[in-house]
């Protein structure tokens, strides 16, 4: 009962993850339940779902079906629909209802593909887990169905470019920032081959093993990078160049891509830890909450800006330990989050603006919105503004002013 949220809606589930990040690539995905779970994901945690072409469907099930299995009527209902759609792949994802009676998702898939010679692909998401899981999964399974095996770490060429890994509109929203991203690297002479997966071909996902290097921008796209890491030889940096003045991350990654003799294919890096001697104790004590990278990312920016303030991050509500500093804390739960925001410790807060309505009678932090899709959904998606301008600029030097 721990993970009960009270005040905070549930953050996205896996099968959003999996739908989020399967969308722009042409394929019919097909969610396993009663309409619900659907409604859920396209109503809720999918801003660019009105006015898309993106197939999304429901499979309709019903009790009876449930408590039968008759996965017969959902495979017929899939081979009848081949017929009018002409998907370039099937991707059937579970629910909380089918769950309980062990469906057979990778099973459904194997039948559907020697049916309909559609390459079709299973997800045992039960909507108990996050969307960050589901999206790693889908980005993973997708890479292992579409890139030719033959492409491994010693065969496949590498070109002087980088994929930018884990953007999706649960983290990013779809207000531009994925567009934003990629002109701050190519203003900077850094060329981006793929995007994962905001824009996502099939196409552009074969080529992305062929890129030099690997840029992680969310915790969505952590595992991605260490599976492409071992299967493509594909080293990887997780960072964020938020704002447009600083631009020290971009350089790191432009003097990892241009490196003689290249990064060895085992490298990772950290771009978010932090310098020596920055974060000292100070009476100004700031908390930033959300997604790990995004966080991370924020407080170096923060701190570079004013080296005078101390800035914790908190991690809803996973996230990678190896990358935590002294103070940080990865939140299980709401209940842990209210406890430090709570705790006497933080003069401003920079969260999602839901978050606020977990600080009681404390009128005296200043509290700095961000708005996260993944957990406010469309209450404030509309608010999101461009991560990597002036728009960011004048945002944390809001928050460092005296």
């Amino acid at each position: 009962m721990s993970k009960l949220c009270i005040t905070l809606p549930p953050l996205a589930p896996d099968y959003s993850g999996v739908a989020s990040a399967l969308f722009d690539m042409g394929g019919m995905i097909v969610i396993h339940d009663a309409s619900g779970c659907t409604g859920n994901y396209v109503g809720y945690d999918e801003p660019r779902w009105m006015g898309s072409k993106s197939a999304v469907y429901c499979s309709g099930l019903r009790h009876m079906d449930a408590v039968l299995g008759r996965d017969d009527k959902y495979i017929d209902m899939i081979v009848k629909a081949v017929e009018s759609i002409r998907p370039k792949f099937f991707a059937f994802l579970g629910s909380p209802v089918p769950m309980v009676i062990g469906t057979d998702y990778k099973g459904i898939a194997e039948e559907v593909e020697n049916i309909t010679g559609v390459p079709s692909m299973g997800f045992d998401t039960k909507g108990l887990d996050y969307y960050d899981k589901g999206i790693s999964e889908a980005l993973i399974e997708v890479l292992k169905k579409f890139v030719p095996a033959a492409m491994t770490e010693s065969s496949a060429p590498k070109i002087k470019a980088i994929n930018l890994v884990g953007v999706t509109p649960l983290d990013f929203g779809n207000k531009g920032n994925d567009v934003f991203l990629k002109k701050a690297f190519e203003d900077e002479g850094v060329a981006v081959n793929s995007v994962l997966s905001m824009g996502l071909t099939i196409d552009s996902l074969i080529s992305s093993v062929n890129s030099k290097l690997n840029v992680v921008v969310s915790y969505s796209g952590l595992d991605i990078a260490r599976f492409m890491k071992k299967k493509y030889g594909i080293p990887f940096i997780t960072g964020l160049p938020l704002g447009n003045k600083d631009k020290g991350f971009i350089l790191r990654v432009k003097e990892l891509l241009e490196s003689v003799p290249p990064v060895p294919p085992d490298f990772e890096s950290n771009g978010m830890s932090l310098d020596k001697g920055l974060n000292k104790n100070s009476p100004v004590n700031v908390l930033v909450a959300g997604e790990q990278v995004f966080a991370l990312s924020l407080r170096n920016r923060l701190l570079h800006m004013n080296s005078d303030v101390h800035v914790d991050a908190a991690f809803l509500y996973n996230a990678a330990e190896e990358y935590s500093e002294a103070g940080d804390r990865i939140c299980k739960n709401e209940g842990e989050l209210r406890a430090m925001l709570n705790s006497g410790k933080y003069r401003k807060v920079i969260a999602d603006p839901l978050v606020r309505q977990l600080i009681k009678d404390r009128p005296e932090i200043e509290f700095y919105g961000t708005p996260h899709p993944a957990l406010s959904s469309k209450i404030h998606w509309n608010e999101i503004f461009n991560y990597f301008s002036s728009d960011m600029e004048n945002f944390l030097h809001s928050i460092v002013k005296e």
